[in-house]
């Protein structure tokens, strides 16, 4: 099977090493030229090492070091010839190896190097070739240098060459390297002092093509950020921003009094009462009555009133629910005001279209559940088990409004606090600082907000937990107000299917009467009172009466608990200064910030903040690197002593054994 390995490639295989100790010199190590290839395949391989050779070597300020080994004729030696050819020999470093190669008992051979180590053969740098053996094995180079060419071995060194003896040995080769790359160096300095100046001045130019930067950048950017801090305090606490708060607050109080549960009850009575009657138990007032007419009731002297049966409604309407939805959100204990001009109620409306947000009991339900957990012998007792059971279940709807209440009031802090910063940072709104004020600025409002809402979550769950609270008055208050409202109306429309009233006369609840109006219906209910035998669901209203008054009590303080918590603790974050320190951390701005910061937060964009730093970080290097370049011009002892060659150090070997440099 044929090899594919390669056996030249004309790429640059690249070792760096970096240090504080290292110049900065560049190594190429280049192979030999050869004038046939191994195999009739290869032999484009000749023209290519022979042009790549030819680049380096031509290469104006490289120091070429040629070495040739000494058991070869150096007449042969084809990189010698480019070297002449492309005028080189001035920056050429000739180096003999294998010293202890040649047959020193011949004198031909003697003389052959003396005419070479005389500058007569070969003429290379006017230094002539230095010479260099590798000792035998793992032993020391100095040690065997200095044995092999002082001492002369066996005779082996003819005692000829000993006027040579300051270019013999890698020490002395060492030395001249060093010297060389150190003069050209220096010859190379006024190069490398215009190629800097000018560099700096390039600089300078692309600098000044960039967008300018406002004067006293830090103090613009520091201000700003101060005024934007201060505004958007003020923003949270003044009192437009508070009355809107308050109106949502009271919009979502009035979104859970609008969900509290509806009772109904879709039975016909037992035939002892007076009516057949089918009732709809609502706190909705344009509710009709649904029955027969039987007469009025014996001894009285109301006049009967036709009516025409309506089959249409034998199903269970519920309405809208309208008690308590024109409260002002107060102590369960104070009488409450109308919010109807309350625009905050629209963002509640359609929940409450929603299927399944509002809780629907009917007495029916009631009667099971007191039967179903009643214990044999306590039936005259209602377990409390069904009313922690309907009272779970009524709050337990309140997750989505809750949301949405969450959702509108991270929607008004973050429009206020967006117009704070327009208005403070409204003259660098093209500038980054800007355009990062405000990204920052909604990640934190996005993170406080998922805080907020885990908050009021767990308040919501604390609500489905157990039904218990140590506010009897406000629960007393409430109870009192639904059984007067269920009883109220379950005998007013006791009173209308009897055909004891007129047939368009409605229930009115309190609120939508005035005080002569009140009275009217109130001597109407107690006029027919004692016409009608005790309602058979009497426990079954009592407990609903005792569920929507606890629903009430439970709304109320929820309500006041989220609002609460919405006011110390998301809104707080604002007075407090946690958006201060949280901007000013995410900007990259302290005590210890450079003017460089400061600038980038000034620029028009993330591209144009990098150039300009990258610009004066290059600019500073070139001073540097300049200030440097003068000091070596003008102390030699300096430069001696610190000298960092940025020479290139080229170097060719063969197949031959030769290495040029």
């Amino acid at each position: 099977m044929a090899s594919t390995e390669a056996r030249f490639s004309p790429n640059v295989v690249s070792l760096q090493i970096r240090g504080p100790g290292y110049g900065d010199l560049s190594f190429y190590d280049l192979p030999g030229l050869f004038q046939v290839a191994e195999t009739k395949g290869d032999d484009y391989l000749v023209d290519v090492v022979d042009n790549l050779t030819r680049k380096y070597v031509g290469r104006d300020g490289a120091i070429i070091m040629l070495a040739l080994p000494m058991d070869l004729d150096l007449d042969n030696s084809k990189t010698l010839g480019v070297i002449r050819q492309l005028n080189a020999e001035s920056r050429t470093i000739g180096v003999l190896t294998k010293a202890d190669r040649p047959d020193f008992n011949r004198q031909d051979t003697i003389a052959y190097w003396l005419s070479v180590l005389d500058e007569k053969k070969q003429r290379v740098k006017e230094e002539g070739f230095y010479v260099t053996s590798l000792p035998p094995e793992s032993r020391n180079l100095s040690a065997w240098e200095e044995t092999f060419f002082r001492a002369g071995i066996g005779s082996r060194w003819p005692r000829s060459f000993d006027r040579f003896s300051a270019r013999f040995g890698v020490d002395q080769l060492r030395c001249h390297i060093t010297k060389a790359l150190g003069d050209a160096f220096a010859s190379s300095l006024p190069d490398i002092k215009q190629k800097f100046r000018r560099c700096l001045e390039q600089t300078g130019e692309d600098l000044d093509k960039l967008p300018e930067l406002p004067s006293n950048v830090e103090h613009q950017v520091r201000m700003s950020l101060r005024d934007f801090y201060t505004s958007a305090r003020r923003a949270v606490d003044n009192g437009d921003f508070e009355q809107n708060c308050k109106e949502l607050t009271e919009g979502f109080f009035d979104c859970l009094v609008q969900m509290k549960p509806r009772i109904t009850n879709a039975q016909k009575p037992r035939p002892r009462l007076p009516v057949e009657e089918i009732v709809v138990v609502s706190d909705d007032s344009e509710l009709e009555i649904i029955g027969t007419k039987r007469g009025p009731p014996k001894g009285s002297t109301a006049d009967p009133v036709t009516r025409k049966r309506r089959t249409d409604l034998l199903s269970t309407p519920v309405k809208t629910e309208e008690y308590f939805t024109q409260a002002t959100f107060q102590s369960p204990a104070t009488p409450t005001l109308s919010v109807l001009n309350n625009p905050n109620r629209v963002h509640f409306q359609g929940l409450l279209k929603e299927k399944g947000t509002i809780f629907r009991l009917s007495l029916q339900d009631i009667h099971k559940q007191i039967k179903l957990k009643t214990r044999g012998g306590f039936s005259d007792v209602v377990p409390f088990e069904v009313h922690e059971d309907l009272c779970l279940r009524a709050v337990s709807q309140w997750e989505s409004p809750l949301n949405l209440y969450i959702n509108k009031a991270l929607a008004m802090l973050t429009s206020t606090v967006v117009e704070a910063l327009e208005r403070s940072l409204q003259q660098f709104s093209t500038r980054l600082i800007y355009k990062e004020s405000y990204e920052f600025l909604m990640a934190f409002l996005k993170a406080e907000g998922a805080h907020q809402q885990r908050r009021l979550e767990g308040l919501l769950k604390n609500e489905t937990y157990k039904a218990v609270t140590i506010n009897e008055s406000g629960l007393n208050f409430f109870e009192t107000q639904e059984k007067k409202l269920i009883e109220g109306y379950r005998l007013f429309t006791r009173i209308k299917a009897a055909g004891l009233i007129d047939e368009d006369q409605n229930f009115k609840r309190d609120t939508q009467m005035s005080r002569e109006e009140m009275q009217e219906q109130n001597e109407l209910l107690d006029k027919h009172r004692a016409h009608f035998p005790e309602d058979e669901y009497q426990r079954e209203v009592d407990v609903a009466a005792k569920v929507r008054a606890y629903y009430m009590t439970a709304a109320t303080r929820f309500v006041d608990g989220a609002s609460m918590d919405l006011n110390s603790r998301l809104f707080r974050k604002f007075s407090d200064g946690a958006l201060d320190y949280y901007l000013d951390d995410k900007l990259g701005l302290s005590s210890y910030t450079s003017g460089t910061d400061y600038d980038q937060l000034m620029e028009e964009d993330t591209a144009t903040a990098q150039r300009r730093q990258q610009l004066r970080k290059d600019r500073e290097k070139v001073k540097a690197a300049l200030d440097r370049v003068v000091a070596l011009e003008t102390s030699p002892t300096r430069q001696q002593d610190r000298q960092q060659p940025a020479t290139r150090f080229d170097a060719f070997s063969g197949n031959d054994g030769t290495m040029e440099i």
